[in-house]
């Protein structure tokens, strides 16, 4: 409790030693955020996707949490100049400047001109956007289509205020000549309003508990109760007499405060009030606006110094220390231990002692006796305190000073612990153990420290009845029967040195250091912790157990780690810490659950809070296609042509966080994808149907994982007109026509000569067979259709295979020799690619062509398939086949293929040919696995030539 009431208000310390709580902030300049237009903020909002709208002295800017993006190069937008207020509703947001109003649907930008100086502009829950003019005259844009106008107010809204406040409940109040009027409809209310109220009041607002607070120009400040009958005067003495412009609520219903001056006001009526200055973390300027985002995080306007954010709640630290009357010095705080009456002690590297409780803090220092760097401190038993020290222990008791009862030669005292037996013994880092005696002196444990691996005392813990000393290179246990020694350099599974030891609830004893955890189970097996994602850094520097809710708390190097709802999370410079490096035996947990950390920076002091559940939501950037048509809602239909779907999404979460998305697309895969950090989606080659694409999202910020609402759009893929019934319907009854024409063409010449049969039946015989050889010729003509590629015109793979091999089996029978060639396109896949497929097609018919017009009729031409081609010159020599052959690549060097963007394409070719007297051992496969490896060896020799190779041989090949 009493850390509680310190986190919160403070306790009121000695005059000169106070030391002021210091929240952890994330700063925002244009030295670390070089988009932000300007270092002067006006104002700061946030719209209702959570986008942070940030408004300067030179532009507006945006940031979703992990991009600030400037908007000045919208021509839409106040690109230049001063940005004097931002309002934000349900569906837009509304950015006011000397030039105008610019308001954003979240789709487009439109500009309006506006009736006056505009100071002020709300949006209600309708979306109406009211304004106040410099002169206190009150507006509302009237809206019908596309014809906008201002207009002012009926009664009972007033001409004019002092100013007007639209609550997030959409409540309507306005001040006016020191009075608070609230209007609803056609009814003007007034609610009571402090007595002594006579000065101008220059900031408005309404707490989540229906509290009124009114700030003043004096920086008065007036609190009302719940049902507006009662007010309390709020007055801080170091708040100077500047007017209050600003007013906030966090999460925790704290107020913030602020006006023209350098710092904030913070508190409540429960808790009291405390002026937050550059002393807790403020910058040193004067704030220009405040706003707790939905999160309940408060930013922090500057004059000149940017922005801040608040990055935790949990958080206060203590990290400066007034000596002797001296500046502020920084401290590093090493052991953090609980008195016996109360309270707790912490050592500080070269600054004496802290001595904190209800009483206050005192801070013991050489004036106090302390002459030497305290390492550790205990009080022992009530009133006394034991001081570990470079060169011995110290004493004090009561009131007195501190006094040395032990000088260690060299090397300094690092802990204390008391046995089951009631001895006292003090570690040191290089004589071993000391010993209490029973005449209350300090003396070698002689006996113990000859069971010791080393003398060099880490860390020491009284686990059960066993003592457990940890030394630089090993573990000694000294059990009631005797002792353990472990030496840390025989093992992989422990620490390289010691540095801490403890005993967790369920008897397991935890003992970390440089590498990781080491864990001895009650059954006698050994655990060994050394994930990244578990340690606080390469080397673990305190281990602890919340006794109430079971939670681990490491420290380290590298921030903190804690066991939290089946997780190890983790605190760092993000979410709450101003240094991560942190100190041995720093660690101090409460019966509360506050947690005190030793840093190398300050005393950082942890308060649990409950934390709202964070809103998270998805924001789509669908299609990025031109034509994608939206129809009805969030129905999309996708054009046949387009051969990729685009689709991206993002999320706004102002918290410093890692996001990570999972997918499932219906009527492709019913599952949910794994959880990848991409925000993107790409589709190829979709199946015309209809589909519903889902997404959701996990924000992990360090200490929890939360997960959004599925974002879910349905889209429908065209089809192709070759791919509809209609072309079905259209081919089929092209095919019924022709063969119901040529049945009735038959039948109607067999009816006009029927009566002429007897006396002309050659001529009718003649007839049927000029018929008969007619439809011989369109079968014919079928077949040579059925054998070509409809893009070249030359023979496909079915037919060159079948005429390859009565070929093959006439030049074996006439002993005659005959050449193949078979080559592909060099790069056609990237041409495909690249340039698309109709480039590609383009080149396979100029091949096609140069080929037709190279080789001879005799010569089988073909294409396999792809871009892959082969020619047989049946009764051919290889000098006549080289000459073919050459003849072709001269050819085809002088044409060129349209890219399609205004320039032309040389096309080459690789491939391998052969000369061979075929016999009954050489097949079409043999053939071709002899020539594809030819086609290989061309590639690897760069390409565009035609490499020669022996047929194969008799026998299987090798």
């Amino acid at each position: 409790m009493v850390l509680s009431i310190l986190v919160q208000t403070g306790l009121s310390l000695p005059a000169g030693e106070e030391i002021a709580p210091v929240l952890p902030f994330r700063t925002f300049d244009r030295g670390s955020w070089p988009n932000l237009p300007q270092n002067t903020i006006t104002i700061l909002q946030q719209d209702s996707r959570g986008i942070l709208w940030i408004g300067t002295q030179d532009g507006v800017a945006t940031f979703d949490g992990n991009e600030l993006k400037s908007l000045s190069d919208d021509p839409a937008v106040p690109s230049r100049g001063l940005i004097i207020n931002i309002g934000v509703g349900p569906q837009r947001v509304v950015v006011s400047s000397p030039a105008g109003l610019h308001i954003y649907d979240y789709r487009r930008w439109q500009r309006l001109d506006i009736p006056a100086p505009i100071i002020r502009t709300c949006l209600d829950l309708k979306n109406q956007i009211w304004a106040q003019a410099i002169s206190g005259e009150l507006f509302k844009l009237e809206e019908s289509g596309d014809t906008r106008g201002w207009q002012k107010p009926e009664p009972p809204y007033p001409e004019r205020c002092d100013l007007f406040y639209i609550g997030n409940d959409g409540k309507f109040f306005t001040v006016e000549n020191h009075r608070v009027y609230q209007v609803s409809g056609s009814e003007k209310k007034q609610i009571l309003t402090p007595e002594d109220l006579k000065e101008r009041v220059t900031a408005f607002f309404i707490s989540r508990s229906q509290q009124i607070v009114l700030g003043t120009e004096t920086g008065r400040v007036f609190i009302s109760d719940p049902e507006g009958r009662n007010w309390s005067g709020i007055f801080v003495p170091e708040w100077p007499a500047v007017p209050i412009n600003r007013i906030i609520e966090d999460g925790e219903g704290f107020l913030w405060m602020a006006g023209t001056a350098k710092g904030i006001i913070r508190g409540n009526l429960s808790t009291g009030w405390r002026m937050l200055t550059s002393k807790n973390g403020l910058a040193e300027a004067t704030v220009s606006c405040l706003l707790a985002d939905r999160e309940g995080q408060v930013w922090i306007g500057y004059n000149g110094a940017g922005m801040q954010q608040l990055l935790s709640r949990n958080w206060t630290h203590r990290n400066a220390l007034e000596v002797n009357g001296s500046a502020a010095r920084p401290v590093s705080v090493f052991a953090i231990t609980r008195k016996q009456s109360g309270g707790f002690l912490a050592a500080l590297f070269s600054l004496g002692l802290w001595d904190w409780d209800t009483r206050g803090m005192r801070h013991y220092s050489e004036k106090d006796g302390l002459r030497d760097d305290v390492r550790f401190a205990i009080e022992p038993r009530p009133g006394v305190i034991w001081a570990a020290c470079r060169f011995g222990i110290y004493e004090k008791i009561g009131s007195g000073k501190f006094h040395k009862t032990f000088h260690l030669p060299r090397g300094l005292v690092t802990s204390f612990l008391r046995t089951p037996s009631g001895t006292w013994l003090a570690g040191t880092s290089t004589a071993g153990l000391l010993r209490l005696n029973h005449r209350g002196q300090w003396e070698y444990a002689d006996e113990m420290n000859g069971e010791l691996v080393d003398h060099q005392i880490r860390a020491m813990a009284l686990c059960g009845e066993n003592i457990w000393v940890g030394t630089m290179t090993g573990i000694t246990i000294f059990r009631p029967g005797g002792a353990e020694k472990i030496v840390l350099r025989n093992f992989s599974d422990l620490p390289q040195t010691i540095n801490a030891i403890f005993q967790m609830k369920n008897g397991e004893v935890w003992v970390g250091g440089v590498g990781g955890i080491a864990i001895f189970h009650p059954a006698g097996n050994r655990e060994w912790l050394a994930d990244a994602k578990t340690l606080p850094g390469k080397t673990v520097y305190c281990i602890g157990q919340d006794q109430t809710s079971n939670e681990i708390w490491l420290t380290g190097s590298d921030g903190i780690k804690f066991f939290h709802n089946s997780k190890w999370r983790s605190y760092g410079l993000n979410n709450g810490l101003l240094e991560t490096e942190c100190n041995r035996d720093g660690l101090l947990i409460n019966e509360d659950g506050t947690v005190l950390v030793g840093t190398m920076r300050s005393l950082a002091v942890f308060s649990p809070r409950e934390d709202r559940q964070p809103d998270i939501r998805l924001q789509p950037f669908w299609q990025e296609l031109p034509d994608f048509e939206e129809k009805g809602g969030q129905l999309l239909t996708s054009p046949a042509r387009a051969s990729e779907l685009n689709f991206r999404w993002h999320t706004p979460f102002l918290r410093p966080h890692e996001a990570a998305y999972r997918i499932k697309i219906s009527g492709h895969s019913e599952d949910w994808s794994s959880w990848r950090p991409e925000s993107y989606l790409m589709l190829a080659g979709l199946r015309p149907g209809m589909y519903a694409i889902t997404v959701q999202a996990r924000v992990d910020d360090g200490i929890d994982e939360f997960l959004s609402s599925p974002l879910s759009i349905k889209f429908y893929k065209k089809p192709a007109f070759y791919q509809t019934v209609w072309a079905r319907v259209i081919l089929i009854s092209a095919l019924v026509t022709l063969v119901a024409g040529s049945y009735y063409l038959r039948v109607r010449i067999l009816k006009r000569r029927g009566a002429y049969l007897e006396q002309l039946v050659n001529q009718r015989t003649q007839e049927l067979a000029e018929t008969n050889q007619v439809l011989q010729a369109v079968n014919r003509q079928l077949k040579e259709i059925s054998a070509r590629d409809y893009i070249t015109g030359l023979l496909n793979r079915r037919e060159i295979e079948e005429r390859l091999g009565d070929y093959l089996s006439l030049m074996e029978r006439q002993q005659k020799e005959i050449g193949i060639l078979f080559f592909d396109i060099d790069y056609f896949k990237q041409i495909n690619d690249t340039l698309g497929h109709e480039v590609g097609d383009r080149a396979l018919k100029i091949i096609g062509e140069c080929i037709t017009k190279t080789f001879r009729q005799s010569d089988l031409c073909g294409r396999l398939g792809g871009d892959e081609f082969l020619v047989v010159f049946p009764a051919t020599s290889r000098r006549e086949m080289s000459v073919a052959i050459s003849r072709f690549l001269n050819n085809l060097a002088g044409v060129r293929v349209e890219d399609g963007r205004g320039e032309e394409l040389k096309i080459s070719i690789s491939g391998g040919a052969t000369n061979l007297i075929p016999d009954r051992s050489v097949s079409f496969d043999r053939l071709f696995r002899v020539l594809d490896k030819a086609l290989y060896t061309a590639k690897q020799r760069d390409r565009g030539q035609i490499v020669w190779v022996e047929p194969p041989g008799p026998g299987p090949d090798s």
